[in-house]
């Protein structure tokens, strides 16, 4: 099941730790699977447990970025976007931005955004794609840890109040962005080709989000 088109009466914002994703859930989600739910409280307790699950959970969920309403990012205060490279903004290791990504750039200037790409992949790969964007970067950036994510943030001359975080895995982009307590936005997947290590995750994150996000699986 495909989500429509963000517009200003459906696109939904909401305080941590409420959740909602845009016109599909009335409730608040958890994206978690049961196993990990269950361990995660063994061993922090309930309260603990709680707050661990609260920092999986993305502030908004989207198809892909293309349904993210930049104008209503900007008109509730969002003033840089750190965005997820591989999977997110093109396939896996694809070298080239197709034209509806550069369109979908330049709306996001023309709005006042600043933008900084924070992957996880090689120097060199998330290089050459971001130059030839003309957008910041980060590479190796060991996400879920926090460094990267503040570092983008001084790039870009935004804080936490005002940077929002996009990119297509949970245990990364979601985790790493709400342990600063920034807007997270998760989208699907582009592709199924992805590093060995990714796939091993998804394993889990597919549960998950079968689970709890079914209109985004």
């Amino acid at each position: 099941m495909h989500c429509n088109r963000c517009a200003n009466d459906n696109f939904r914002f909401s305080a941590m730790p409420t959740i909602r994703a845009l016109d599909y859930a009335e409730k608040p989600y958890y994206i978690a699977s049961s196993c990990i739910s269950h361990d995660i409280i063994k061993h922090t307790g309930s309260e603990g447990g709680d707050r661990v699950l609260n920092l999986l959970q993305p502030r908004l969920s989207v198809a892909s970025i293309f349904d993210l309403d930049i104008g209503v990012l900007r008109k509730r205060g969002y003033r840089g976007l750190i965005m997820d490279l591989d999977n997110t903004l093109v396939a896996w290791n694809h070298p080239e931005a197709p034209q509806e990504l550069l369109d979908w750039l330049t709306t996001v200037r023309r709005y006042g955004i600043e933008m900084c790409i924070v992957s996880n992949n090689l120097g060199e790969r998330v290089e050459d794609f971001a130059t030839k964007i003309g957008v910041s970067f980060i590479a190796k950036a060991a996400k879920p840890r926090r460094r990267a994510f503040r570092l983008a943030m001084r790039k870009m001359g935004t804080h936490h109040g005002n940077t929002a975080v996009v990119g297509d895995q949970v245990f990364t982009d979601i985790l790493g962005g709400n342990r600063l307590e920034l807007f997270t936005i998760l989208v699907r997947p582009l592709a199924t080709e992805e590093f060995w290590t990714t796939r091993l995750v998804r394993m889990v994150e597919h549960r998950m989000v079968r689970r709890h996000l079914p209109h985004h699986s």
